[in-house]
């Protein structure tokens, strides 16, 4: 029970990473100024030299936060051209449920970019705090005091640097799915289509799907469908990048087509109604 729990947490840590670093910096900020009662054992000279570190181990943090604000620069150029390459699964979905995984993977993205980004700067900025011993002091005391709130301080620093990096990662995965799920749409909707050697009006190529074409009966129903075709492209109902219902209520004959540019029709189905 203990190990699926443990894994539950991880997996929530793991898509909500703010979550965890929020609870440890509130632990650890409740510690600042808790000393209790100082039993220092360990010498000067140690002492200053651990002083001396987290002073530094300030400087590769905050250095790491800027590497973090390039690298969200950088997600973000991905995430306007995501914006561009997602506009064509919008309007010519291969399944239906396609367009909303996008919009949300998308939406979740451009939030943990906003955290990573709001992370990194709060290092920066809110989080930019350091504890300085005293000048040519020997104060054992003031040397450990100082060096504790250093490094708790380097903890949350490295918090919100883990939040950051996890934040752009997660925004990554969720653009890779979304690149992944148009490249899917468009090979699946290119394979599913074949030009009609025997149709063109007016500048416009009708292309058939392959099972329309691969139906040895389907010839009068594409005669009917184009038929169907020209009168609504005359009438102006044939809107670029929406698919369209035809319907010929004398043939008893409905048909689905998207006009993917102003050169192209594409007919999905043909098929024929009972009144």
């Amino acid at each position: 029970m203990k190990t699926i729990i443990c894994f539950i947490k991880r997996v929530i840590f793991a898509v909500f990473p703010f979550i965890h670093s929020c609870i440890a910096n509130r632990k650890i900020e409740k510690q600042l100024d808790n000393h209790g009662d100082l039993e220092i054992a360990q010498p000067l000279n140690v002492l200053r030299a651990e002083y001396e570190r987290s002073l530094k181990g300030k400087d590769k943090l905050e250095d790491k936060a800027k590497s973090n604000i390039v690298a969200i620069t950088i997600a973000i150029t991905l995430i306007m051209g995501a914006s561009n390459t997602i506009s064509g699964l919008l309007k010519n979905p291969l399944w239906f449920w396609m367009p909303a995984i996008a919009v949300l993977l998308f939406v979740v993205a451009v939030i943990y970019m906003i955290i990573a980004g709001t992370s990194a700067f709060k290092l920066l900025m809110d989080k930019n705090v350091v504890y300085y011993a005293k000048a040519d002091t020997d104060d054992i005391k003031d040397y450990y005091i100082n060096k504790e709130g250093n490094n708790k301080y380097n903890l949350i620093r490295n918090n919100l640097i883990n939040t950051s990096f996890c934040c752009i990662r997660n925004a990554l995965i969720c653009l890779f799915i979304v690149f992944t799920l148009t490249l899917i749409n468009q090979f699946e909707f290119a394979d599913s289509i074949t030009a009609s050697s025997m149709t063109q009006f007016s500048n416009t190529r009708i292309y058939y799907s392959n099972s329309i074409l691969q139906n040895k009966n389907s010839e009068k129903l594409r005669l009917t469908a184009e038929d169907l075709i020209h009168n609504y492209y005359d009438l102006g109902k044939l809107k670029v990048g929406e698919y369209t219902g035809l319907i010929d209520p004398q043939n008893k004959v409905f048909v689905k087509v998207i006009r993917q540019s102003d050169e192209i029709i594409c007919v999905m189905s043909i098929e024929s109604f009972i009144q």
